[in-house]
């Protein structure tokens, strides 16, 4: 919630949808895709210190699901019900 808060992304569109490949922790920055957006534009944001300390955080509990649910998930934020 703290990143749709700080940066104005869109949760269903932008947040759900964000994968673990957008992110660069050794750069600080979550970035959108091209056409991943209402305007068709990517994004590149730096992450605050407070998100770059919780993003691991949010790794880690990914891959505790994808080794609970022996598959990958691609995405940084994702839900069990629907296509995230």
């Amino acid at each position: 919630m703290m990143i749709a808060f700080l940066y104005g992304w869109r949760i269903p569109s932008e947040m759900l949808t964000l994968t673990k490949a957008g992110r660069d922790l050794e750069a600080g920055t979550l970035r959108l895709e091209p056409g991943s957006t209402k305007n068709r534009e990517g994004r590149l944001v730096f992450l605050t210190l407070e998100l770059r300390a919780d993003i691991p955080d949010q790794l880690a509990r990914v891959k505790a699901l994808e080794r609970e649910m022996s598959t990958i998930i691609p995405w940084l934020f994702p839900h069990l019900h629907g296509r995230h």
